[in-house]
């Protein structure tokens, strides 16, 4: 068995959190199957700023299903000091950076370690998105910085989605490392996002049902973040349109701003909905505890994401997309990237066009009448994810090749 030191994010997906994100969740979806095939796993985890109460100390280490956890403040985690000496004193046999900043951690430990290096969401992509909501590009650099340094140390690589991992490839060409030494490697595996394995429970009592919206509404809820890429211009134009047509059609938010990153998306689209002329039918709950969050879906009938056009969306995932397949959710998503081609392959929900909001109103209002439809598709979502996207077989390449970590063929030692 191996010694793997996981530098990731948190909170992880099982924490008592007001918000949690999707690097926290990819985080315990790597570490958890290596822990659970036998190997002494510990996590190094980059606290998410704005989420823990202050006053929380620099360092909280804890253990969680046989997994040794270290949650870290973001200075204390970019102190090399620190991560240098969690390594040092655990002797992992390899390092396995998660998301692009648990990915740039493992590659500047200067241990002469296998690296597994994931890219969960394309980041230059990302850095674009970024870019087009501060309208300035001096971002750019930065980011194309932490992708250098982590896949030029990277003996093996995963992406999220099937869109991502053709430009992944061309990043690889593009820093030399598609060379004559690793002619013929699968260099970049596909692991896909997948579903929490912790079982959910039905609350006691109905947070919305009989209480604030009536018990035959039809429930259309957005969860999560409002980042940069989400159209919701489109979503409240449709919805508005919709509820025009049908009183039984409400709305439903869990998620918000993603401070230090999105403040105004979320924002703006909050005061707009507050003044719309059908306000009284859309609930904006804002960032809700875990264990809060996750009883609203129960009382959905759909999940809608919708997206502006970005290479972000085109190249990434939708985590939540994922997660309403736990509750037997169908989706409505834009028709961009993996979760459109996801939500089109398990015919777990329905893909709309960018950009319209009159097709979305008809399909909102042709679903509030046909319930039964509704519920075909939430089974096929439901199937879909428990056998499709488990922790386990979305992480098989990571397993084998943890069983033993070996580097790539162009490998150079620390010392050289």
């Amino acid at each position: 068995m191996s010694r793997i030191l996981v530098l990731g994010n948190a909170p992880l997906p099982f924490e008592e959190a007001p918000a949690n994100f999707a690097p926290g969740r990819r985080t315990w979806q790597f570490a958890l199957p290596l822990r659970q095939d036998g190997h002494s796993v510990r996590i190094a985890a980059l606290r998410t700023p704005f989420i823990y109460p202050d006053g929380t100390p620099d360092v909280v280490r804890f253990e969680h299903e046989g997994v040794e956890i270290f949650n870290i403040e973001e200075h204390a985690f970019l102190q090399d000091d620190l991560l240098q000496e969690l390594c040092r004193e655990f002797r992992p046999d390899a390092l396995v950076g998660a998301n692009i900043y648990g990915a740039v951690a493992a590659a500047r430990l200067p241990f002469d370690l296998p690296r597994w290096v994931d890219v969960n969401g394309h980041t230059m992509a990302e850095a674009q998105a970024k870019a087009a909501l501060d309208r300035s590009d001096e971002v750019l650099p930065y980011f194309w910085g932490m992708v250098r340094e982590a896949l030029q140390q990277a003996d093996r690589v995963s992406v999220a989605s099937r869109f991502q991992r053709y430009a992944v490839i061309g990043e690889l060409g593009a820093l030399g490392r598609l060379n004559h030494r690793t002619a013929g490697l699968e260099l970049v595996e596909l692991v896909p996002i997948a579903l929490d394995p912790r079982e959910l429970t039905r609350p006691a009592q109905p947070l919305l049902r009989g209480a604030r919206v009536p018990q035959d509404a039809f429930v259309v809820q957005w969860s999560g973040g409002y980042n940069v890429w989400a159209d919701t211009d489109t979503l409240l134009e449709a919805l508005e349109a919709a509820m025009d047509r049908d009183p039984k059609i409400w709305f439903v938010s869990t998620g918000g701003e993603i401070r230090g990153h999105d403040q105004t998306t979320y924002r703006d689209f909050a005061q707009r909905a507050r003044g719309s002329r059908h306000a009284a039918r859309i609930l904006l709950e804002g960032w809700q505890p875990r264990s809060r969050a996750e009883a609203y879906p129960f009382e959905a009938d759909v999940g809608i994401v919708l997206d502006r056009f970005l290479y972000e969306g085109l190249l990434g995932c939708k985590n939540r997309v994922l997660e309403w397949m736990r509750y037997g959710l169908p989706a409505i998503c834009s028709d961009l990237g993996e979760a459109a081609a996801m939500v089109r392959e398990a015919e777990s929900g329905w893909v709309v066009p960018l950009a319209d909001p009159n097709a979305i109103a008809d399909l909102l209002v042709t679903l509030a009448g046909d319930r039964a439809q509704v519920r075909q598709r939430g089974a096929a979502a439901r199937a879909y994810g428990s056998q499709r996207c488990d922790y386990r077989s979305t992480t098989a390449a990571l397993q084998r090749w943890a069983a033993a970590p070996h580097f790539a063929p162009d490998h150079l030692p620390e010392s050289a």
